[in-house]
């Protein structure tokens, strides 16, 4: 029985059948698999800023990736949304299924939402959101 998450192959013969010399036959791969995007957004106080992308990028997003629950990553700025108050990222982990998503909630999220906190207590603003992923080009 496939699944919104299973692994679809799907393979194309050019030629179909039919035989030209000095043609090699065209062999596609092509595959479908439906995603959760985990998006995270932190404004972060002006005074930690550089602090804190440095622990992201180095320590935090590392740790995330070494669950083994996502298969990429990417840190983005939020354009527009600076203030006196701080600077918006946001972080999108994709996860290939929502059977590793919830063993990333369950046995990791919450050591690393803790380090977090401590790290930068008083100085961010977080909220997560869960994405479903339908295509991506």
């Amino acid at each position: 029985m496939l699944r919104p998450d299973s692994l679809i192959l799907v393979l194309q013969l050019s030629n179909r059948g039919r035989r030209s010399p000095g043609k090699s036959e065209e062999l596609s791969l092509h595959y479908t698999m439906s995603a959760l995007i985990y998006n995270v957004t932190v404004k972060i106080n002006l005074l930690v800023r550089e602090e804190w992308l440095h622990w992201m990028q180095k320590e935090h997003i590392p740790e995330v990736m070494a669950s083994a629950c996502f298969r990429s990553y990417r840190l983005l700025h939020l354009e527009g949304f600076d203030d006196d108050e701080g600077t918006t990222y946001a972080i999108q982990y994709t996860c290939p299924s929502e059977e590793l998503f919830e063993i990333y909630q369950r046995d990791h999220a919450p050591a690393l939402q803790k380090k977090h906190l401590k790290m930068f207590e008083g100085k961010f603003v977080a909220f997560r959101t869960v994405l479903t992923l339908i295509a991506e080009g």
